[in-house]
């Protein structure tokens, strides 16, 4: 593993180096050539270094302190979906997926962050598979996270339960303007929209329009689509595959997640 004591030139780490497992598959000059690529800023308690709903595409490793990541809710509240320290990392959503800010990361403490653009980062996966593989992991662990907290469907769950979620659901992107047969997605698991829309076209001539928070599947009638229809995407998709056996417990367990499933079923009924 590499070890990072340094950017742009200043010495940030003194003897206490900082190890970074983003880059821990790189050399040390490999490290420090992608090191040397950031912005070393300061920030001071209170201070927000990204904003919820903001476009922008910097990329952050914390040197030194504390921020918290938090999550605006539809109520009109907040909740703090985790701290972050030396060594951790944020902003990554933008740099890979191109999307506004998620949540709002305030410093917790006096803080030291390396400040890479979207460029930096970019060709860091490109040049790095394995490093490239892990951030893209790491994305889709806290997109998938950050979803639990603003989606009706699972808003409601306890910690426990959203975490079990994180850590089996896989994540699935596809390109905006592509056509894919339904029949490629009806599997045993239920598909939930993370970002971005889509259009449903049925043999009968009806469409379905699918957004952020929708449900689709064939392991549920409430969530059923034709397996003969097909999704046309509109911008870029994100869809979280939901086990099986996560999506029959919740609905078993939990009458809010049993309520957004049948609310999904009252809208195919109008078709």
């Amino acid at each position: 593993m590499a070890e990072i004591t340094q950017a742009g030139g200043e010495e940030t780490g003194g003897e206490r180096a900082k190890l970074f497992e983003l880059i821990n598959q790189l050399s040390d000059s490999e490290a420090l050539n992608f090191i040397s690529q950031a912005n070393l800023i300061r920030v001071n308690i209170g201070d927000n270094i990204v904003t919820q709903g903001e476009a922008s595409e910097t990329f952050y490793l914390i040197l030194e302190g504390d921020v918290d990541v938090q999550l605006e809710l539809k109520n009109g509240g907040t909740t703090t979906l985790k701290t972050l320290g030396p060594g951790d990392f944020f902003g990554e959503f933008a740099c890979v997926y191109k999307l506004k800010r998620s949540a709002t990361v305030t410093a917790k403490t006096q803080t030291i962050l390396l400040e890479f653009s979207a460029q930096s980062v970019l060709q860091l996966m490109k040049e790095f598979p394995i490093a490239g593989e892990y951030l893209i992991q790491t994305v889709q662990t806290r997109m998938v996270h950050a979803t639990t907290h603003f989606m009706p469907a699972f808003s409601e769950l306890p910690e426990e339960d959203k975490q079990w979620l994180v850590e089996e659901s896989e994540v699935n992107e596809y390109a905006g303007g592509v056509e894919v047969p339904a029949s490629a997605l009806l599997d045993s698991a239920c598909h939930v929209i993370i970002s971005g829309t889509a259009e449903v076209y049925m043999s009968n001539g009806k469409t379905l329009s699918l957004s952020t928070g929708d449900m689709f599947g064939s392991i549920s009638p409430y969530i059923e689509i034709p397996a003969d229809a097909v999704i046309r995407t509109r911008d870029r998709l994100l869809i979280c595959e939901v086990p099986e056996k996560i999506f029959r417990t919740f609905m078993n367990l939990y009458a809010s997640f049993e309520k957004q499933v049948k609310h999904e079923g009252e809208k195919r009924k109008a078709l």
